[in-house]
């Protein structure tokens, strides 16, 4: 396989930075690929790198070598193939005496500060059995005392920090440090950064032997990702009105300030303790860029540079207004994000589908309506039991962003909850239509269907919506109230809502004469290939800047 679009790019990680060249993971096909920026180019060119010999690969982030571990009998071999600015070199070899494979299974293989050094760790496959580490230099190993969870790392001071099933622990069952919610998400000398998150929001803590300390960003922002090494915390942060920026902040005082770097919507990826986090970035002028301690490196997508971006909030709703530089459209088109515990600013979602929009005469208007996660609690939690008013305020603030700029026709676009939320506002917007895409059309049937299987479901609900009917045909209410065409697109497997409620919904309206057009398009409520992915953005993209209502 080889990364040729946005879908493919979004599923790298990456593990290694040789001064130039950055070496990066597929989640998608468990390729290795590198990326260099030896020749000046708009976009970057991800050459792979061949794996075929190797039977286990292990790798550790900052390290610049792919490890092959080979457990069998009592032995475990290790092949150590360096990294090189062109690929790989030849590997070094060894083999090491290891526990039966009876008694215990290589799972990984984790950082130790304490001894400069990699653990390939062993866990026990029968109860009461110790944990063994390697010494994937020496080949020495030793007990571990029983921890709670995956050992994820050995701190300077010799304690072990692990996770599992959401929560870290530091320090053994004999010896406990501490532990809480969160998994670990990047690990440094002296300390681990761990990550906490729900339908409400995320949250990011410091962990030392010593204790925790919540990561707190400046007045009004919002971390939404992050990583650390030893000397460095860089965090991706969102704000209602100033929009999308990367901070950075020393892991000792933890005082974050506004870095000076391009930033659409970004990930942040630890690399161990000794080298920054790599950023990768996504935005309608910026494209796609990966940023490291010593470079830049473009990405899969096209910088633009005849576009223009505004953080705008009309009625106190948070918007992103983008158009072409040299005019502005008489049409628009309102993106509203799923969730509703989401949100949506500078990128480059479904592929890059808004600049199809943009080159098709379009100006776009993503919206982030009242209950979106990101925009503090007061903002979020305003919409629950109370979408109504959420519905009318963002009506509000599309109303008056077209009458400020004339805009002469209304399309929009919803995703999931989105699709709801587009329902609504076709009642209170001058719209010409709705493309609905995965799109949760009977909320009243999703709720008393999901409520009954998902406990934590069932308190999310609770939470955020009122009774909304005793039988579930009362949702159709809202399909046969929109009054302008809609076009949907239904994912064939989609295991989020349910295909036969969206067609209930389809045959409800069309019942009553109301304009709507359904088609299929394969995969799952998102989808999970990148043929699948290319083929819903090529449906949506025609269904979005077509003239026709």
């Amino acid at each position: 396989m080889a990364i040729e679009s946005l879908f493919d790019e979004d599923h790298l990680i990456p593990i290694a930075l040789l001064e130039n060249t950055l070496f990066v993971f597929s989640s998608l096909d468990g390729c290795l690929y590198r990326l260099s920026h030896q020749t000046p180019r708009q976009v970057g060119e991800y050459e792979p790198v061949c794996l075929a010999e190797i039977e286990s690969p292990f790798c550790v982030p900052g390290h610049p070598y792919i490890y092959d571990l080979v457990h069998t009998a009592s032995l475990v071999t290790v092949r150590e193939y360096p990294l090189t600015a062109t690929g790989m070199a030849s590997p070094r070899c060894r083999a090491y005496e290891a526990p039966p494979k009876e008694t215990h299974q290589l799972t990984s293989l984790i950082p130790d500060a304490a001894a400069a050094t990699l653990r390939i760790v062993f866990e026990p496959t029968a109860p009461n059995s110790p944990c063994l580490f390697t010494d994937v230099q020496s080949g020495i190993t030793q007990p571990l005392e029983t921890v709670r969870g995956t050992p994820r790392c050995v701190l300077s001071d010799g304690t072990v920090v692990s996770d599992s099933d959401g929560r870290w622990s530091i320090g053994s069952d004999a010896n406990p440090q501490g532990h809480g919610d969160g998994t670990v998400i990047a690990t440094a000398s002296h300390f681990v950064i761990v990550r906490m998150s729900d339908k409400s929001g995320i949250w990011f803590s410091m962990v030392r032997t010593a204790g925790e300390s919540d990561i707190e960003p400046p007045c009004g922002w919002t971390i939404v990702s992050l990583a650390a090494s030893d000397k460095t915390v860089i965090a991706y942060a969102i704000h209602p009105k100033k929009g999308q920026r990367l901070l950075k902040a020393e892991p000792d005082n933890l005082t974050f300030s506004l870095m000076d770097s391009p930033c659409g919507t970004s990930q942040v990826f630890g690399m161990g303790a000794a080298f920054e986090p790599v950023v990768r970035s996504t935005g309608l002028l910026i494209g796609s860029l990966w940023q490291t301690q010593r470079t830049r490196l473009p990405g899969i997508a096209f910088a633009k540079n005849n576009l223009s971006l505004e953080y705008i909030t009309p009625a106190e709703v948070p918007c992103v207004y983008v158009r072409r530089k040299e005019s502005r459209a008489n049409e628009i088109i309102v993106s509203l994000h799923g969730g509703p515990d989401s949100h949506e600013l500078d990128d480059l979602r479904y592929g890059g589908i808004y600049w199809d929009a943009l080159d098709a005469g379009f100006d776009v208007l993503i919206t982030n309506y009242p209950g979106s996660a990101g925009f503090g609690a007061e903002y979020q939690e305003h919409a629950w039991k109370n979408w109504d008013a959420a519905v009318l305020q963002t009506a509000d603030a599309i109303n008056e962003f077209a009458a400020a700029k004339g805009v002469s026709g209304i399309s929009i676009f919803g995703v999931s909850f989105g699709a709801w939320m587009g329902l609504q506002l076709s009642r209170h917007v001058k719209t010409r239509r709705l493309v609905a895409m995965s799109p949760l059309l009977n909320l009243t049937q999703h709720i008393q269907l999901h409520q009954d299987e998902d406990h934590n479901f069932r308190s999310w609900a609770e939470e955020r919506f009122t009774q909304l009917g005793e039988k579930s045909l009362n949702g159709e209410r809202y399909a046969l109230a929109c009054p302008v065409p809609v076009v949907i697109l239904a994912p064939e497997r989609d295991e989020i809502v349910l295909p036969a409620s969206t067609q209930n919904s389809v045959l409800a309206a069309t019942s009553a004469c109301r304009q709507w057009t359904t088609i299929t398009v394969p995969g799952n409520h998102y989808p999970h290939t990148s043929a699948e992915a290319a083929q819903r953005w090529t449906v949506l993209s025609n269904a979005l800047t077509t003239n026709e209502c």
